[in-house]
């Protein structure tokens, strides 16, 4: 399950008034570690501070063994000395029982994964619920300046499955190879990151690795936002209607916009459904859509929004596993720092998929 899928759903507990607005979720959550500071440390020192530790539960989380033999033994010994309360929070089914988790009880009841809810909402508040169970139960007095309407509060959780540790450190790629594995791996999102020193040599560079990937098979489709219009970008509504216009024409969908666009729904709303229901269905295999100078998006005013569209796409992998989303690689180009692309408090940062940069 990807990190993603665990933002998500700690973004929506975040929103439970019970907990603390004013506090920061602890650093020790992945995504959430300051540049130099060491991860590891951080989230070892959140795991020995917090009193309620959610563990997110998937078949990735259970798959590495940092987690399991560093991150969840260290939670299981402050459960088990009662300093701290475990809570499986189930994301997919896997053989969670099978492990040591196996004797708690988990979230959300009937121990049904979140991804297995046709009304995800309900699930998330489901979780919201047992987790203010948990808070009632223990019996230290809460610090004055957490209390919420007359509740006892505690520190937001530490989340140990985010440790898939996203950093953001580049990954350089002298010529194809990096980029060329992480499409054929099939990654869902990559950032590639132009060298301003060799504009023109990583441009060649990231031509050869989108010849070879349709040499391969892919369906290669591309994006250049430095032909938009100015009145493409004065809203996220305009943004993403031309970019599904554009789509269609190179797809030679024959359907028009009308019948593609909701206008009841969002922008970035429409152009999932459109990758889902109109792009991945023309093609069994891998299809990499080239978004270039993603840059041009941050002097926008819903460049968080935009960024958090793509965030969101390469989630549906975790939430909709039949959609055809593990075919799809974003790939995003640009110049600038991925860190910049979601700057607002209140969002995740970006953090997904792999970022290289291209000299």
């Amino acid at each position: 399950m990807p990190v993603r899928t665990c933002d998500t759903v700690m973004n929506w507990i975040s929103t439970y008034p019970c907990f603390d607005k004013r506090a920061p979720f602890p650093h020790g959550m992945m995504g959430k570690v300051q540049p130099g500071h060491d991860w590891d440390k951080e989230i070892l020192h959140n795991l020995e501070e917090a009193r309620i530790i959610l563990i997110l539960v998937s078949a990735n989380m259970l798959a590495s063994r940092y987690i399991h033999d560093i991150e969840i033994a260290s939670a299981l010994k402050r459960h088990d000395e009662k300093t701290a309360c475990v809570i499986p929070v189930l994301l997919q089914h896997c053989e969670w029982k099978e492990t040591r988790l196996g004797s708690l009880q988990a979230l959300p009841k009937n121990i049904k994964p979140i991804n297995q809810w046709k009304d995800r909402p309900s699930a998330y508040l489901d979780v919201v619920r047992g987790i203010r169970l948990a808070l009632a139960d223990l019996k230290a007095e809460p610090e004055p300046e957490n209390v919420c309407d007359g509740a006892e509060t505690v520190s937001l959780p530490v989340v140990t499955q985010l440790s898939t540790h996203f950093k953001n450190t580049p990954t350089h790629s002298l010529g194809v190879g990096g980029l060329g594995e992480l499409l054929t791996r099939r990654e869902g999102i990559v950032v590639a990151r132009l060298s301003n020193a060799n504009h023109s040599e990583a441009l060649t560079t990231l031509g050869g690795c989108l010849r070879d990937a349709h040499d391969n098979g892919a369906e290669v489709i591309r994006t250049d936002l430095t032909t938009l219009q100015r009145d493409q970008l004065v809203s996220s509504e305009a943004f993403f209607n031309s970019i599904v216009r554009d789509l269609g024409r190179q797809g030679r969908v024959s359907k028009t916009l009308g019948e593609m666009w909701d206008e009841n729904l969002s922008g970035g709303t429409n152009l999932t459904y459109f990758l889902r229901d109109i792009v991945l269905p023309k093609t069994n295999g891998h299809v990499v859509w080239v978004v270039n100078a993603v840059d041009r998006l941050l002097d926008t005013p819903f460049h968080n929004e935009a960024f958090a569209c793509f965030r969101s796409i390469f989630n549906m992998r975790a939430f909709d596993p039949t959609g055809g989303w593990e075919r799809l690689t974003i790939l995003l180009v640009c110049s600038s720092d991925p860190s910049q692309f979601i700057d607002d408090p209140n969002l995740s940062p970006f953090n997904v998929g792999k970022f290289l940069e291209l000299v």
